[in-house]
């Protein structure tokens, strides 16, 4: 009997991993929204803004971790090579992303940086492993790649941005794709040893430090604007702080460290334009295109294959393992 409730409870785990990043998509896909909804009339620099959401992010998940009787992790027990490279993958990721922005424009930006990661880490998973992931698995990155396109891409907008696209544009792009590799596998890697929660407001602690160093070298007024914001937008800013980026890292790190790879955590993510495009058309008032409303299905329709192949894995696995039991 417990062997089977454990077994069962094995079976959901990438189920719930998968679950989890799916919240930390939706969070992220409201971002864009909220700031749509803020005052176009002020400035601010990237850097300093990234560094005033995930310190809001930090303490939010440092509370809950406290209230939630963790520990303060010993310093001799952090692991400080993954918690590094979580601080710098997520500074080089808030710093290109927006740079990428003015650059080569929002749309590529989105469809890059959120279809070349989870292809890099399935093809870097391929070529280490010397095969193809499950085929479901394949399903649905090209389901997930298909609706990303049909969500994202403006024919002639993707042509005019292509065009002036330059080699500095292109190696934002990377450098924002590269790092959330980054910072996924930093997350997969630290959660090994402390907790998911520990993890993430250690993680964005981390980040916070190296935007505030770039930040503040840069700019000195920025924070001083901050007191021009209307009660709406200092609410709206502590919405992103707190939830879309403290809620959606703790979800997203959580989520990374039940998924069975870094891929498949990664491809759950790519729901995020479906879901900010939804969001935009109810709250916007933007209307979707026949495109759009496609892409978004398909998304979903990649969703569910994502699932069914996890479902097929974990099955594998059970079975392997009931095998081997029952041979020794």
């Amino acid at each position: 009997m417990i062997s089977a409730e454990m077994a069962r409870l094995g079976r959901l785990r990438p189920l719930a991993g998968l679950a989890m990043v799916s919240v930390a998509a939706c969070l992220w896909g409201t971002v864009g929204v909220a700031n749509g909804l803020m005052r176009k009339d002020i400035v601010f620099d990237p850097a300093l803004i990234g560094m005033l959401r995930v310190g809001m992010g930090a303490i939010l998940i440092f509370l809950i971790a406290r209230l939630a009787g963790h520990p303060l992790p010993e310093m001799r027990r952090l692991p400080l090579a993954p918690l590094c490279l979580f601080g710098l993958s997520g500074a080089v990721f808030q710093i290109c992303l927006f740079a990428a922005f003015a650059r080569v424009g929002v749309t590529v930006t989105v469809a890059v940086t959120v279809c070349a990661p989870p292809m890099i880490v399935v093809a870097a998973s391929a070529l280490r492993r010397g095969r193809l992931p499950p085929g479901w698995t394949m399903v649905a990155l090209m389901l997930s790649v298909a609706g990303l396109a049909l969500v994202s891409f403006d024919p002639q907008a993707a042509v005019d941005a292509a065009g002036a696209l330059d080699m500095v544009g292109a190696g934002l792009l990377a450098g924002a794709s590269l790092a959330f590799v980054g910072i996924s596998v930093a997350a997969r890697a630290a959660c090994r040893t402390v907790p998911c929660l520990c993890v993430t407001y250690l993680g964005l602690a981390a980040t916070g430090g190296v935007l505030a160093a770039v930040g503040l070298s840069r700019s000195s007024g920025s924070l001083v604007d901050l007191t021009m914001l209307e009660p709406r937008e200092l609410a709206l800013l502590a919405y992103i702080g707190f939830a879309a980026t403290g809620g959606a890292y703790c979800a997203f790190v959580t989520g990374m460290k039940l998924s069975s790879s870094a891929g498949v955590g990664l491809i759950a993510t790519m729901t995020e334009p479906a879901i900010a495009a939804f969001l935009a058309a109810v709250l916007l008032r933007e209307t979707l295109s026949l495109a759009e409303a496609v892409g978004c299905a398909l998304m979903l329709v990649a969703m569910l294959a994502l699932f069914r192949s996890e479902l097929g894995t974990t099955s594998r696995a059970q079975r392997d393992e009931a095998i081997s039991h029952s041979a020794g």
